[in-house]
């Protein structure tokens, strides 16, 4: 090919140009509208759509929002646990007594929750509660680990 003059070069290349194209529109043609849809639909299907957490941690998350109604739909839907806990240990509790969510704490309180269980580093929701000085949460707190005959000595 490079021994042929430059018209007869030009010439050969556009021949084997337009076979590239016909070749390419007999595929297209054979393509049908179904398959092509199918294909878009495979695609669509492996995209990821979000990032799904598990019920229990957003209702940690919501717990240090203050979003009670999120946290009780996640309790009362059965998608979470009174007692779950964080990565540290910390409890719904251990953080409703450490930003001082006394209403929330009731309504976590009354799913019958250990009133005395230890984070990762020993402390319970009641240190929380005087360590942040939160005396409502302490009084609460000292209610009902008084008046529940199954709670642990403090």
């Amino acid at each position: 090919m490079e021994t042929l003059p430059l018209v007869q070069r030009q010439k050969l290349c556009r021949q084997v140009r337009q076979e590239q194209v016909k070749r390419y529109h007999t595929w297209a043609d054979g393509l049908t509208l179904s398959s092509t849809a199918e294909r878009r639909k495979n695609v669509a299907a492996k995209k990821v759509k979000g990032v799904n957490f598990e019920q229990s941690m957003c209702a940690l998350e919501a717990t240090e929002r203050f979003d009670n109604q999120e946290v009780v739909q996640s309790l009362e839907g059965g998608g979470c646990e009174p007692d779950v806990c964080s990565p540290s240990g910390a409890s719904l509790l251990h953080k409703c007594c450490a930003n001082d969510n006394v209403a929330l704490a009731e309504v976590v309180l009354s799913y019958a929750v250990a009133v005395n269980s230890q984070d990762d580093n020993g402390s319970t929701p009641l240190h929380f509660a005087c360590g942040y000085d939160h005396p409502e949460l302490v009084q609460l707190l000292l209610e009902v680990s008084l008046s529940c005959p199954t709670a642990e000595p403090l």
